[in-house]
């Protein structure tokens, strides 16, 4: 495992709030990137931000992970049998378990042809832990009290490519992105109190550097496209990625995550000092055109 230093991480998120992200315009979230001042493209403020950011990934250090033993909470509510069930869905801590709750017919589907949706996961998923608040939860499941729970398990959120955009093959806005059936465990009934595995489950995952983080953050039919040729916009994207690792790891990456979060960070800096050299290279023709 390599766990990364918290103090850096505050560093690199103060200075963004701060010097950075309280340039945007918080009063009008859809137009806050269209008018970005001229601050934005400081070359010395990047230098410090990517300094900043160097120092938070190059200060780690290598842990060895013991588990503890430790008793098992005592919870109550559905028979033991349940619980040795459900306990098995969080063996692994890397993962993150979620539940959808939907009809029998329709979670039999979903197994079979992986999540349709219209947003970002947390719109669709309900997060699961093997704590009592959580079983209450699966009792008296918020959306339409449903009985049958699909239990998806997945790297932490946004950092493995979870989503694939479908909107161009399908032609209803709330059917626009797509998670495919290997991120499944399979289906939980709450009535029979069984568990159907998931033939098509994988237990492993594999990260893929070629895929920019700018097609899994943004999940809003309502936004624009993340693309590259918006400096506020990579900001942004660079203080989500940030507080993804912080919230989420828990500062404790693998080899393989440290490694992908690595190549975004590469990509997104580049994307700015691209951004950065065109507005200077303006600038600096404006003047001449003045003179």
């Amino acid at each position: 495992m390599i766990e990364l230093n918290k103090n850096r991480s505050n560093q690199l998120r103060q200075f963004l709030n701060h010097e950075i992200l309280s340039m945007f315009d918080q009063t009008n979230y859809s137009n806050r990137f269209k008018h970005l001042p001229d601050q934005m493209y400081d070359i010395e403020k990047f230098q410090i931000f990517c300094d900043l950011i160097q120092n938070y990934l190059t200060d780690m250090k290598h842990i060895e992970i013991k588990k503890e033993e430790q008793d098992s909470p005592i919870l109550h509510g559905f028979p033991k049998e349940f619980l040795d069930i459900y306990d098995q869905f969080f063996t692994n801590p890397r993962h993150m378990v979620g539940g959808h709750g939907t009809t029998k017919e329709n979670a039999n589907k979903i197994m079979e042809e992986g999540l349709y949706g219209y947003g970002h996961f947390w719109k669709n998923l309900l997060n699961l832990k093997y704590e009592q608040r959580f079983l209450d939860r699966l009792k008296n499941w918020p959306h339409k009290d449903y009985r049958t729970i699909v239990i998806f398990d997945f790297p932490p959120l946004d950092l493995c490519p979870l989503w694939q955009n479908v909107q161009e093959m399908n032609q209803k806005q709330n059917l626009a992105y797509h998670i495919g059936n290997q991120y499944i465990l399979g289906i939980l009934d709450l009535d029979t109190l069984e568990f159907t595995k998931n033939k098509h489950h994988a237990k492993e995952y594999h990260y893929d550097p070629t895929h920019p983080i700018f097609d899994v953050l943004d999940h809003s039919t309502n936004e624009q496209y993340i693309d590259g040729n918006n400096i506020g916009r990579l900001y942004e994207v660079s203080a989500y990625l940030i507080n993804t690792i912080n919230t989420v790891y828990h500062n404790q990456l693998t080899k393989e995550e440290f490694t992908f979060i690595v190549e975004e960070f590469k990509d997104i800096l580049s994307k700015m000092k691209n951004l950065i050299d065109q507005k200077m290279n303006m600038l600096q023709n404006e003047e001449s055109l003045k003179k």
